[in-house]
């Protein structure tokens, strides 16, 4: 009974840790933060009756350590993948706030204020392209590098004096064409990477052929030529995939 005790003492414990986590960075916050902390700690209070749970409750114990250790990597990607889907459509909203009638100040601060709290998180620096250089130097580090290129750049369109509707109309076009180069180069990184698999299969199909019909030996010169021979080609495979390039 003791042990069934401390794996959930432990388990809960790194149920709240992950949740406090995402309460630090606005993703859950009152209600769904305690109505999450009572459903994920749910099956270590099975286990303290169940002893047949653990194995699953250890599955799940892991679960959240690996989520834990890995945290600001797996929050990074789902940032990159939040920022990716939303940064045109932002664009789209400030271009319809300013064809009502509103200036690029009010426009910015009303799409900003339409964002959720997850969204407001990745989009923060969105509400502060109009304040002073000097305010916001401290927090610059807090953003890649891609990310605050697209706010400077999005800075000198909403400051500029005129045709502020068309300069951003331009600026969607040419972020539109570099998703869709982003979109290619991964196609084309899918599919060398499919072409690896594919040519590390038939190896290693020819080599159970080899020693098993014509008794090759694993260890000997021949195999590690073949070897050497083979990731030549793998190398080769991933130079070539990265070299492609589109016209545009």
């Amino acid at each position: 009974m003791m042990v069934q005790l401390l794996v959930s003492v432990f388990g809960i414990v790194f149920v709240h840790r992950n949740l406090s986590l995402l309460e630090k960075i606005n993703v859950v916050s009152g209600p769904k933060l305690n109505l999450f902390f009572y459903l994920l700690q749910l099956p270590f209070y099975f286990y303290l009756f169940f002893k047949e749970l653990f194995v699953f409750v250890f599955i799940y114990i892991g679960i959240f350590l690996i989520t834990f250790i890995l945290f600001d990597k797996i929050i990074d990607i789902f940032k990159e993948k939040s920022f990716e889907g939303l940064h045109i459509y932002i664009i789209e909203r400030i271009i319809l706030q300013i064809r009502a009638g509103k200036s690029a100040q009010v426009s910015t601060k009303n799409v900003f204020d339409d964002l959720t709290t997850w969204q407001k998180a990745i989009f923060s620096h969105l509400n502060k392209i109009f304040e002073p250089e000097n305010q916001k130097q401290s927090e610059s580090s807090s953003i890649t590098a891609a990310h605050s290129y697209y706010f400077d750049e999005l800075k000198i369109v909403m400051c500029s004096t005129g045709n502020v509707i068309e300069q951003l109309k331009s600026y969607q076009k040419a972020l539109r064409l570099q998703n869709n180069l982003r979109h290619k180069s991964r196609q084309a990184i899918q599919q060398t990477k499919a072409q690896a698999l594919v040519s590390f299969l038939i190896y290693v199909c020819f080599v159970m052929l080899g020693c098993v019909y014509l008794k090759l030996e694993l260890i000997s010169v021949t195999m590690l030529v073949s070897l050497l021979l083979f990731c030549t080609g793998q190398v080769l495979i991933f130079k070539l995939g990265g070299k492609i390039k589109w016209k545009t």
